[in-house]
């Protein structure tokens, strides 16, 4: 970003917020190495019950049940003889040590976690103990383990991680799978560790060698999985759940993490509307349902808390699909639930990783235009097709061919003028990990930055994130955590940004209407010529100038959980979250002379202004958030039989107010509303709130693991509700066959090694609808009262919309069914889902309709209904040969909407009721007029049915040509006909693979969508030359009908795809325009997501500078498309302005990037 900021909005005060967060991860660190500091032997707590043992027996319980390692000389203890030793819970090894040798005469000493014992008046050195006082922590005494490790055929496993358990200690296997580790002489435990294989922990407590023998692991089997308020193990789910693992999010960097998850999961489709940094906007759907309910860490969390969480912290992903899952939600959980668990400490020394990458944006499509020769022949066929006198002399066009007078007939590329190839991107985070006796802690810090590719680089977008999560072990029965998480957002940018936003027409939107013929720059650099002669383009290289766009964005947010263990097996548990977020905008537009330029003169004519008048715009809001979670839960086994309950009680509240203020005609650049003079300024404010009580139950029943059911109900009241429906009550029900743990299955059929039918039903709520729909409401009305006195309308309070007393919930009932397999231990693993759902009540208008002098349309009422149903089937395969593991995997799926009732119109006769019968019909698909291809000759139109309704007198050779379906010579809306499918794709799948040999890896995903179309007859500006005064994109040079005899370019007739040229194209009545298949493009698509090429650099070379583990990769975002959109990207928003090119298309991205753990 240039230096010159001038009058651009500070930087709000950003020195000071990281130095706070600096400060806190400072505090945060030190608390926690003054915490390990504590003495062993003072927070290590035994609770041992034995009866008439051995002293050896004695010994050899409080080595397997702490750190603590005895050292003594058997000829100084009589280690057979039998002692009772009876200690609690919070009885320290003082307690245990006096028990065991009261009255013998022995004594001990305790160096951490080393305990000498002694006889009456010994020594360690008389007892040949070599360890002096005060050694154990400055040099403590080490040992040398070695071994060797194979799989269950005797293969030798080179590469494979051993380590300390509890520590980074540790090395890797040699190629013939031997090892040899200095390990500290307590050290208890290594633990064994490889891809593909089950990790194995081993007791080395008085041994030196150890032979290792790794199993393959069972993919998915003892995985655990978040589910709503909880974890359960995957093989024990009865649910429809999608999990993503955590690494594959980090894999690939990306600017929000919603583009993460594209094709990982089956059912879920995402789309980038938008990629402009810091303005990104992100569609989600589950299995066509719509947006789904996004849960961050037990609370509900909005789309931007989601896009702007850092991969980096989340530790599970989880997709709630069916209702059976996704109950506990309740009413907003209608569309699925995407539930996210983040990081937290772990059993283990202090671990810290960084992670950084540095990445180079680039559009993944690219629209190529034509130059200044095609255009303006393509502009003299267009008066030849229309019998007019060409634009452009062969002489003139001949100057933009040879550039012989590059002033007055240039040949601009706006596209490379505006934008650039690359834009830079880059992103950081560091972590700690780990816990002392009493806190486990995980603290993130992360740092993402993102220019955008305007070729003026005075965009861009700055997130900072710190994330520390504690858990605090208060007493035996009492713990609680203290969950911090804070982000700033920073965006800097023009008024005229690449999006169209609000009256500002995006550059985007410029670059199309921008002709090559008009120069970029004049002599003078002040003077500012109009973008491509378009009266409302400004020029992309005098935007910097003319305004800018700035905001910045502070969120905070607390957890504060706490858990209690009561007798019985019953924990209580309170959760607290407390949510701020402080919203600071300020917009300046500057007053912008554009000029024509005289190159015979030398004069410059003012033309007009951009953004006259000049204006300042800022805006301020404050969100507030309090929720309250309170449960209880129960688990119990006896016998073959597992059973858990738990009880939920939830209280959410939200607030917002806002307010804004401007002031135009600045005369200087004294960005300040008190600098504005005072007619002409605004103001504006709202406040809002919102809340929910809730009431969740679960009762899960287990039975010998294989027969599983699960009852989920949730009682949620909604302030959109009168109090007669603000309560509803949303049940379900699951239940499972674990058909692989039946004995004549792993008797006959041993490569089976998971086999589970699972079945659900239940209903959800949608209460996502308007406020106060059932009371009357009145608005302020700035034109509605008429003074007599001043003949001018007046500020008055109206009445809004007639009140429904009766609305209600709209109801999901929804079924699935389910089969998962996993098949020779993970060679083959995959699931199958059917799911069908019901929607009643959904709110909508009636046709009848209020007379005109009530002065009141009817309001919404429950009563429409739509079903989905679909199929999603997921597989994956994996397997090793010798030093190569591999893995290929994909998921696929199918939806559909059908409308089961609404309101229709009396349909007078048959031809009515079949183009107009909605009910009992799929809604994805288009009605529309069937075409022919293109008229060729005027005699051919003379003979076809009349289209214009004007005897075809308007129609040429080149014009779109219509089918006469009924027959009746004309062509009319009873002629339509099933055209096309709809925008959302029926369906969409994604295919996964990756490679590891010797260190390198190797990953990719496509991901791609089927069976929809792309609507482009709302945007014929950017589909037909001259519309609207574009500049044709080539596909509409090289597809467009040219008519024989034209001296411009060469015929295209019978293999044209697009109508001929016309003068007049932004006359949208004639027939050609009418919607069609002619202006239906097929939308299915194939896209590599993404690929990685990494290197895991040898343990043994790391490990001498102090690195446990190094990774450095190359990667690639977006990398390949195959679509039948050519001209642009088809992950398309459904918006014309969208589908036209007036949008910031998506972006793909070459990242260079290093993981470090140490």
């Amino acid at each position: 970003m240039k230096k010159k900021l001038n009058g651009r909005y500070p930087r709000a005060g950003i020195s000071k917020i990281l130095m706070k967060m600096k400060l806190m991860t400072i505090f945060l660190l030190v608390a926690f190495a003054a915490t390990s500091a504590n003495s062993y032997s003072q927070v290590t707590k035994f609770n041992l019950r034995l009866k008439d043992v051995t002293v050896k027996d004695v010994f050899q319980q409080i080595e397997e049940n702490s750190e603590f390692i005895l050292l003594y000389n058997e000829k100084s203890v009589d280690l057979n003889r039998k002692v009772s030793v009876l200690v609690k819970k919070d009885d320290t090894i003082e307690s245990v040590l006096e028990q065991v040798f009261n009255g013998t005469g022995n004594n001990w000493k305790i160096y951490d976690r080393q305990i000498v014992i002694l006889a009456k008046n010994e020594t360690e050195t008389s007892a040949g103990i070599k360890l002096q006082v005060g050694s154990v922590t400055q040099q403590p005494q080490r040992r040398e383990i070695t071994g060797t490790v194979k799989d269950t055929r005797g293969v030798s496993l080179p590469g494979v991680s051993v380590v300390v358990k509890g520590t980074s200690t540790g090395t890797v296997t040699g190629n013939d799978g031997s090892f040899q580790l200095q390990v500290p002489f307590e050290t208890r435990s290594l633990v064994f560790s490889f891809i593909g294989m089950k990790s194995q922990e081993l007791s080395v407590i008085g041994i030196t060698i150890v032979n290792v023998v790794l199993e393959e692991e069972t993919f998915g089997i003892e995985e655990v999985v978040a589910i709503g308020y909880g974890t359960m193990k995957k093989v024990n789910l009865t649910g429809s759940i999608s999990t993503i693992d955590a690494d594959v999010l980090t894999a690939t960097p990306q600017p929000t993490l919603a583009q993460a998850i594209m094709g990982r999961a089956p059912g879920v489709f995402i789309k980038n509307v938008n990629a402009q940094p810091g303005e990104s906007k992100i569609s989600y759907n589950i299995r066509g349902f719509g947006t789904p309910l996004l849960i961050i860490d037990g609370f509900p969390a909005s789309d931007n808390d989601f896009r702007q969480l850092d991969p980096n912290d989340i530790e599970e992903f989880s997709i709630l699909k069916d209702a059976a899952s996704a109950a506990v939600y309740g009413a907003r959980a209608g569309n699925g639930v995407i539930l996210i668990t983040t990081k937290r400490g772990k059993d283990s020394d202090a671990t810290f990783s960084f992670t950084g990458n540095y990445s180079l944006q680039f559009f993944a499509q690219v629209p190529n235009f034509v130059n200044s020769e095609m255009y303006a022949r393509m502009e003299n066929v267009s008066r030849f097709n229309e019998q007019l006198a060409p634009v452009w002399t062969d002489e003139q066009i001949q100057k933009f061919v040879d550039g012989s007078d590059p002033d007055r007939y240039p040949n601009t590329d706006w596209w490379k003028e505006s934008l650039r190839k690359y834009a830079p991107q880059s992103q950081y985070n560091i972590n700690v990990r780990g816990a002392t006796d009493k806190v486990k802690y995980f603290v993130s810090g992360g740092y993402f930055t993102q220019r955008a590719l305007t070729r003026t680089d005075d965009t861009q977008y700055d997130k900072y994130t710190l994330r520390s999560n504690l858990d605090l072990i208060l007493t035996d029965k009492f713990s609680m955590g203290v969950d911090i998480s804070l982000l700033y957002q920073e965006f800097m940018g023009p008024v005229h940004q690449v999006e169209r936003t609000g009256t500002k027409e995006g550059i985007m939107g410029n670059i199309f209407r921008s002709r090559p013929y008009f120069v970029a720059r004049y002599p003078d650099p002040t003077k500012l010529p109009t973008m491509g002669g378009a009266d409302n383009a400004p020029n992309i290289l005098g935007i910097e100038n003319s305004g800018y766009n700035s905001w910045n964005v502070l969120t905070g947010d607390i957890k504060l959980p706490f858990t209690y263990n009561l007798p019985f097996g019953i924990v209580a548990k309170a959760n607290y979250r407390i949510f701020r977020k402080y919203t600071n905008r300020k917009q300046f537009e500057r007053k912008t002379p554009t000029y024509n330029y005289n190159w015979d003169t030398g004069v410059y004519t003012l033309m007009r202004y951009l953004n006259d008048p000049s204006r300042l715009f800022e805006y301020r809001q404050l969100e507030n958030g309090i929720d309250q979670q309170y449960s209880f839960s129960w688990d119990n086994e006896f016998n073959d039989h597992s059973i858990s309950a738990l009880v939920i009680s939830e209280i959410l509240s939200y607030n917002d107010e806002w307010i804004d203020a401007s002031r135009i005609r600045y005369d200087f650049d004294m960005h300040y509303l008190s600098f504005g003079p005072d007619r002409d300024r605004s103001n504006g404010g709202r406040a809002s709130e919102d809340g929910r009580l809730g009431f969740v139950s679960r009762l899960n029943y287990n039975y010998k693991g294989k027969y599983l059911f699960e009852f989920n109900s949730r009682y949620d009241a909604s302030p959109r509700f009168p109090k007669e429906t603000r309560w509803g009550f949303f049940p379900s029900a699951s239940l499972a066959w674990r058909i692989s743990e039946e004995n004549f299955i792993k008797r006959n059929y041993s490569f089976i090694t998971n086999l589970k039918l699972r079945a659900s039903h239940g209903r959800l709520g949608n209460d996502n609808i308007g406020n106060f729909q059932y009371l009357a409401t009145y608005s302020m009305s700035t034109d509605h009262i008429f003074n007599e006195l001043t003949n001018n309308l007046e500020r008055s309070i109206i009445a809004g919309a007639l009140p429904n007393p009766h609305i209600t919930w709209e109801k999901m009932t929804t079924s699935n069914i389910g089969l998962d397999f996993n098949l020779w231990q993970s060679l083959l693993d995959g699931s199958i889902d059917y799911f069908y759902r019901l929607r009643t009540d959904v709110l909508g208008a009636r046709i009848q309709s209020m007379p005109n002098v009530v002065g009141a349309s009817m309001p919404n009422v429950n009563y429409a209904e739509y079903d989905n149903r679909g199929v999603e089937f997921s597989l994956s395969h994996k397997y090793k040969i010798n030093n190569l593991h591999y893995s290929i995997g994909g998921n696929i799926s199918w939806n559909r909407e059908k409308t089961i009732f609404i309101d229709q119109s009396v349909f007078t006769n048959q031809e009515f009721f079949r183009t107009s019968n909605q009910i009992g019909q799929w809604t994805d698909r288009w009605w529309g007029r069937k075409t022919a291809g293109l008229f060729q000759t005027k005699e051919e139109i003379e003979l076809w049915a009349d289209q214009d309704g004007r005897s075809n007198s308007t129609i040429l050779p080149g014009d779109v040509k219509f089918i006469d379906y009924n027959g009746d010579g004309r062509i009319s809306s009873e002629d339509n006909v099933i055209i096309g499918r709809g925008i959302f794709p029926r369906v969409m799948f994604g295919i996964d693979g990756s490679l590891s040999w010797k260190g390198f890896d190797f990953n990719m995903l496509w991901q791609g969508a089927g069976l929809f179309d792309i609507n482009i007859a709302s945007a014929l500006d950017y589909q037909l030359p001259f519309y609207a005064g574009n500049t044709p994109m080539t596909h509409m040079l090289e597809g467009s009908y040219v008519p024989e005899g034209n001296p411009w370019l060469p015929a295209n007739t019978t293999n044209a795809t697009l109508p001929r040229y016309r003068t007049d194209n932004t006359n949208r009545v004639h027939p050609s325009f009418s919607f069609s298949d002619f202006w239906l493009v097929n939308g299915a698509y194939i896209r590599l997501k993404s690929a990685e090429l990494a290197y895991n650099l040898p343990v043994k070379v790391v490990n001498k500078i102090g690195i446990d583990h190094c990774k450095v990769y190359v990667s690639g975002y977006n990398l390949l498309t195959f679509s039948h959109y050519k001209p642009l990207d088809p992950e398309v928003d459904t918006h014309p302005r969208r589908i036209m090119g007036n949008y910031y298309p998506p972006v793909g991205s070459y990242n260079f990037g290093i993981m470090l753990n140490f």
